[in-house]
């Protein structure tokens, strides 16, 4: 599988990812000029391709004034153990529980407003 690269710098390039690539990892090699050395790759490097997550519904979609966090349950899909809740930019404790489950610590600067 080939993709259109832009070399930006002798040291930068950005490509465009082809479409409809099943998530999962894809080794990916560069090569100067592959009609002149077809075989010679250099930099073998990694690139994984993920489903995006999914938000359907939030448990509590509200939380109390309180003075302490609260927890909220996300209900979604394609959830991974690297999922992380933010909150207004903040990053916030995140709890990976299921493909479609996360818990979230909502900070108490948010407590009783809408999430």
């Amino acid at each position: 599988m080939n993709a259109d690269i832009t070399v930006i710098d002798s040291t930068l390039a950005t490509f465009i990812a082809p479409k409809n690539i099943p998530p999962g990892i894809l080794k990916m090699k560069i090569t100067n000029n592959l009609l002149k050395n077809p075989g010679v790759m250099r930099n073998e490097k990694t690139l994984e391709y993920m489903i995006l997550p999914e938000i359907h519904y939030l448990l509590p979609s509200e939380v109390p004034t309180r003075d302490v966090t609260q927890k909220v349950i996300i209900h979604g899909a394609n959830f991974s153990s690297m999922s992380q809740c933010v909150f207004d930019g903040k990053l916030a404790v995140t709890t990976f529980l299921t493909s479609s489950l996360l818990e979230c610590d909502a900070p108490v600067v948010f407590a009783g407003y809408e999430v």
